[in-house]
């Protein structure tokens, strides 16, 4: 489990308490309870669920945004190396631009990527974006 020291995360990881099931290197977003849940199509989360929650009210390990290194994540279908990523339902990460509302997640940096959906990639995330 994640290193706390009052209000500084030093180590780039929490532990949350789940509000439902969460499948290992989920994307998840905090509620206004402070319990986590998977991230759905578009959404921002706050990191990758590094420990599954078969139920809610369990705890698990978060790797923030602000963590060191790369991430993993499930893919929602075929995703190729260097894609760019966005949330898609329940936590998965994908390259589909219908889920763009959300902004841009990661690069995928897997060689060959995934060739279907439910597979486990490594990403980074994005660098600065130009906006013009």
């Amino acid at each position: 489990m994640a290193t706390q020291v009052g209000w500084v995360d030093r180590t780039g990881h929490k532990t949350l308490k789940s509000t439902a099931a969460i499948t290992q290197y989920s994307v998840v977003k905090v509620g206004g309870s402070g319990q986590c849940t998977a991230c759905g199509v578009g959404e921002a989360g706050i990191g990758v669920a590094l420990t599954a929650a078969t139920a809610s009210l369990e705890y698990i390990d978060v790797k923030l945004w602000s963590a060191a290194g790369t991430f993993p994540g499930v893919t929602a279908s075929a995703v190729a190396a260097g894609a760019v990523l966005y949330t898609a339902a329940a936590g998965a990460i994908n390259d589909a631009t219908t889920t763009a509302s959300g902004g841009i997640l990661g690069i995928a940096l897997t060689a060959g990527a995934s060739t279907a959906g439910g597979d486990v990639i490594e990403y980074t995330l994005p660098g600065p974006i130009a906006t013009t």
